[in-house]
């Protein structure tokens, strides 16, 4: 299997998954693996080809770090979006749209069962960065036309609330640049 598949195949298979109830997104998502080779096994094969090495993990997704070409990989554990595989695409979607850099990018699913598969997401590591502060991330947002709605870590542009924007999930290079590496998006 290759490393990405292109996001107009993320794009055309959210539109063939947005109908179907949650299990039949993850048996359409299944067959769509197997069928494109897009099949990612973090815990053998793909994981010893590239070098992959557990990395820390949060509640929403379980990662691993590919130290020689400073790439994360993630595996969404989908809780966040009710198991729903074509939510968590357009969120996706939302993301690479509104942060530039760095870019989650759709490689294939993590396959447990025939009902239970895990999309898997790419993103280079950003390896000389702090956490940002608070204010640090209001100012960045402020840059995009967002502004804070009064929850924590949350903004809106009117069209769009992002919301989980701590200091965990942005972090500021020693050159000052910022960067967004995890968010959750929904169109308001």
């Amino acid at each position: 299997m290759g490393d990405s598949t292109p996001q107009l195949d993320a794009r055309s298979l959210r539109a063939e998954l947005e109908s179907l109830t949650r299990v039949e997104q993850h048996r359409h998502a299944y067959q769509w693996a197997i069928k494109n080779g897009c099949v990612v096994d973090l815990f053998g094969e793909f994981a010893a080809l590239h070098h992959l090495v557990p990395f820390r993990s949060g509640n929403e997704s379980e990662n691993w770090l590919d130290v020689e070409q400073n790439i994360v990989y993630k595996m969404n554990t989908l809780m966040h979006v009710g198991e729903n595989i074509a939510r968590l695409l357009l969120r996706v979607e939302l993301f690479n749209q509104i942060f530039d850099y760095p870019k989650l990018t759709f490689v294939g699913f993590q396959v447990f069962s025939e009902t239970h598969v895990c999309p898997v997401f790419r993103q280079q590591f950003i390896d000389d960065a702090r956490f940002a502060t608070a204010f640090e991330i209001q100012d960045f947002m402020a840059t995009r036309g967002f502004t804070p709605t009064g929850k924590e870590g949350e903004f809106s542009d009117g069209k769009h609330l992002v919301s989980d924007l701590r200091p965990k999930n942005v972090l500021v290079s020693y050159s000052n640049a910022v960067f967004v590496i995890d968010a959750d998006i929904r169109r308001k």
